[in-house]
């Protein structure tokens, strides 16, 4: 009876074991889709845990698979030791604030792809699902009454016991240390996962070919109607962003002081869909109904849909270049002759 009992602890045991595995890794996969496409409250609230308690959590998870010290060879293995809960909970999050500094200098002079929200999360997620991992079978392969297992039972009897023994006052000064961690740390959470406005942005400009490959063209110069253009854009939001692109042609003047507007007509609208850190290249020509001088063309770049009347004004991007207009065809000649000629 005894043996059948030791058994089905031990396999609880290990049930739970493999249970916090899964449920931790399944927190940073949720984490990194929230962090990624939620809005800031949910970003933060998410993304707080999975920066400064999992990455040290799993990797003491490795190093601590045990819940008492142990010897070998009557000396202290560290590899082999363990520590109590209230060790790993502060222990996970002061090697998690040791670990993001040295992630984040070996990204910026390593990565191939450079440092962002993006790249850090997935360097994060492979080191926390691995430690996790790796943890779990250390832990197996200890006795099941030195195995590591959360202890929230006897955490909830510590906190009650401590605000007894220690009265108002140092329940309050122990409250009091506690916000002012989380407060650092929500502080510190919010710079490294909301990006700076000036850190985001979105690259547009007109591409026309040139000698078999595609050059950029200037404010300073112009395309001629019916050329063939393209339109190219940067994402540098840290998400994926779909962008609509208005295409105006404006025909304008110059009183000496800034340039006026006098007519604008819309030609087009293009879509695209990029990726965080990708560029997107849309080929297409301008042929505007009418004619005249003085034009150019005007690109109003939305993320999203426009607004109902699309302005330079509301516009998120927008870049411009000449126009020049081919004047009539041959075609359009002699029907200009012909029709003069009746």
């Amino acid at each position: 009876m005894t043996n059948t009992t030791d058994s089905w602890n031990h396999r609880i045991q290990i049930g739970l074991v493999l249970g916090e595995v899964i449920a931790v890794i399944g927190f940073v996969a949720a984490a990194d889709f929230a962090v990624l496409s939620f809005p800031l409250p949910a970003r933060v609230a998410v993304g707080l845990p999975l920066l400064f308690f999992f990455p040290g959590y799993a990797l003491l998870s490795v190093l601590f698979p045990s819940s008492q010290f142990r010897t070998r060879y009557g000396a202290l293995d560290a590899f082999s030791s363990g520590i109590d809960g209230i060790e790993r909970a502060a222990l996970s999050f002061g090697v998690s604030l040791a670990l993001l500094p040295l992630i984040g200098l070996v990204l910026w002079t390593l990565s191939p792809v450079g440092f962002g929200v993006r790249v850090l999360l997935g360097v994060l997620s492979v080191e926390i699902g691995l430690g996790m991992i790796y943890g779990a079978y250390r832990r197996i392969k200890l006795p099941h009454n030195q195995r590591y297992r959360l202890p929230v039972d006897r955490w909830l009897s510590g906190l009650w016991s401590d605000s007894v023994d220690k009265g108002v006052l140092g329940t309050a000064m122990n409250l009091l240390l506690v916000l002012s961690v989380v407060a650092a740390v929500v502080a510190l959470g919010y710079g490294v996962l909301v990006p700076n406005e000036a850190e985001t942005s979105t690259g547009v400009s007109i591409l026309t070919p040139s000698g078999g490959e595609l050059t950029f063209v200037t404010n300073s110069t112009a395309v001629t109607a019916g050329d063939r253009l393209t339109l190219s854009i940067t994402n540098r939001e840290e998400r994926t962003v779909t962008y609509t692109t208005v295409v105006v042609v404006q025909q304008i003047d110059y009183d000496g002081q800034r340039t006026n507007v006098r007519s604008s007509q819309e030609l087009q609208r293009l879509q695209t869909t990029v990726r965080a850190g990708a560029t997107s290249r849309v080929n297409h020509t301008v042929t505007p109904s009418g004619r005249g001088s003085n034009l150019r063309l005007r690109y109003l770049v939305y993320k999203g849909e426009p607004p109902a009347v699309p302005t330079a004004a509301n516009a998120y991007r927008t870049v411009y270049i000449g126009l020049t207009d081919p004047g009539p065809t041959p075609l359009q000649r002699n029907q200009t002759r012909d029709i003069r000629g009746r």
